[in-house]
């Protein structure tokens, strides 16, 4: 079907035609027990599936919350139902996301978030990072969601998307980003925060870094801070920084990736598997 077709006003369109479609192609369907045969099945496979995969959740969670002691693991935690986090509105999540990298007080750590392993040396002469959002450019035409700067030796511009978006209008945008960014006189590294970025023609200034594997990287940071208090978010209230940058990957995950961590409800594979590939890192 064409856009136009789903427009409201042609919804009474579509009921004629499903009406027109039924009529000239329904057949009588006379119920009997081999009818219903491969539904059946198909349930009682979904079930067994579904009971198996509760029970691993089960596990993992306890596994990853003895990593994490003495936090849990965050997905053991609702925050579908935190007003401020459930409607996933993007200034939110890019305000939060702003202070946990604010918090975080080796530049070295801060780098490796963004999967960045060189570009200072000695990473220790690196100037304190500083966090700004919402910063105007191009005449103020457009603006930045988040920038952290390392002084004058490198600059990351973060793009933040928590919902579905128009690829048309995205590329465009990130490619004035990009283009503002090759005129810069510090050295620029540009990243597109998104939950799914299948198709999107990014600038090759833009790196595309899913919340997915952003919210992994997370974990594994506030687990450091947890184990060693000279790393990771530091200072003497290590616990407490750790346990919030914990609570917003249980936002990212509850939220954004639709996760879960209750095992009485369908869906919980994809949770599972989540879990397992953090499990893999914590053990490095």
């Amino acid at each position: 079907m064409t856009a136009s077709i789903l427009r409201r006003d042609s919804a009474p369109k579509i009921l004629d035609l499903w009406s027109e479609l039924y009529w000239t192609y329904a057949r009588p369907l006379i119920p009997n027990a081999e009818t219903w045969n491969p539904a059946t099945a198909l349930i009682n496979a979904a079930l067994a599936t579904e009971l198996s995969a509760r029970e691993v959740l089960h596990n993992v969670l306890d596994d990853s919350s003895r990593a994490f002691s003495p936090l849990s693991d965050p997905l053991k935690v609702d925050f579908g139902t935190h007003r401020w986090l459930s409607s996933s509105r993007e200034e939110a999540y890019s305000d939060w996301l702003a202070w946990i990298l604010e918090q975080i007080s080796n530049p070295q750590l801060l780098l490796r978030l963004f999967g960045i392993q060189d570009g200072f040396t000695p990473i220790d002469s690196v100037e304190t990072p500083t966090i700004e959002r919402e910063i105007p450019i191009l005449d103020r035409v457009r603006r930045l969601d988040l920038v952290v700067r390392f002084g004058r030796h490198l600059e990351l511009v973060v793009e933040v998307k928590t919902k579905p978006f128009d690829q048309h209008e995205v590329q465009s945008q990130l490619a004035d980003y990009a283009a503002w960014a090759s005129n810069r006189t510090i050295p620029t590294r540009c990243f597109f925060l998104a939950v799914e970025a299948t198709g999107l023609e990014c600038p090759e200034a833009f790196e595309i870094l899913p919340w997915q594997e952003f919210s992994l990287r997370i974990r594994g940071l506030a687990q450091q801070s947890i184990l060693n208090s000279e790393e990771g978010f530091g200072g003497s209230t290590n616990l407490v920084r750790a346990a919030m940058a914990l609570a917003f990957c249980g936002a990212i995950e509850r939220n954004l990736l639709a996760l879960t961590g209750q095992p009485k409800r369908f869906g919980v594979l994809s949770s599972v598997e989540y879990l397992q590939q953090w499990l893999l890192r914590s053990e490095r």
